[in-house]
């Protein structure tokens, strides 16, 4: 038996945004609550104006990549949709990056145990990711994620890559 999935809102009234959380050249990061499923949840809103064409094809090659992925060492995508100029990703919540726990720690994760507890599940996330032919190309500190439980999740994947196309491996 299959356990139904639920609806995710599709438009901006369906959540009550809170806090920025991230940004990027292009987009910021909300910490949301969704009103129907009563979830936290992070929402990157994507100003299109300001994407190149070549952003675009990284917007719906991001978007193919998390739908594609299901596993416990990478961020779920939940849906998304067009607001106006803006393109919104709705993601799973996570409680803050590395990069934020090494600032709030002054520069330190200084427990063995600690870091290799972050690096054996970012690792995990890497493999899945490249056992499905995929590559994702601009891991750092405010890409890995952990939520208070210290599990550890693999997020943006805007310049992702497919490792092969059309049957041959691809040199770009």
């Amino acid at each position: 038996m299959t356990s139904k999935q639920p609806e995710w809102p599709t438009k901006m009234d369906g959540y009550l945004f809170k806090d920025e959380i991230g940004y990027g050249n292009v987009s910021v990061v909300w910490e949301a609550y969704c009103k129907s499923i009563k979830r936290k949840v992070a929402i990157k809103k994507i100003n299109l104006e300001m994407c190149q064409s070549s952003n675009i094809e990284d917007l719906h090659n991001e978007i193919s990549v998390m739908k594609l992925s299901s596993h416990a060492n990478i961020v779920s995508y939940l849906t998304s949709f067009n607001d106006n100029n803006f393109l919104c990703l709705v993601m799973e919540y996570m409680d803050a990056s590395v990069l934020d726990t090494l600032i709030f720690n002054k520069g330190g994760l200084y427990e063995e145990d600690v870091i290799a507890a972050i690096l054996k599940q970012c690792l995990l996330g890497l493999k899945y990711i490249h056992h499905n032919g995929q590559i994702h190309r601009d891991i750092k500190a405010s890409n890995i994620l952990l939520n208070k439980d210290g599990v550890v999740k693999i997020s943006d994947f805007g310049v992702a890559g497919v490792l092969v196309e059309h049957g041959n491996r691809k040199t770009e």
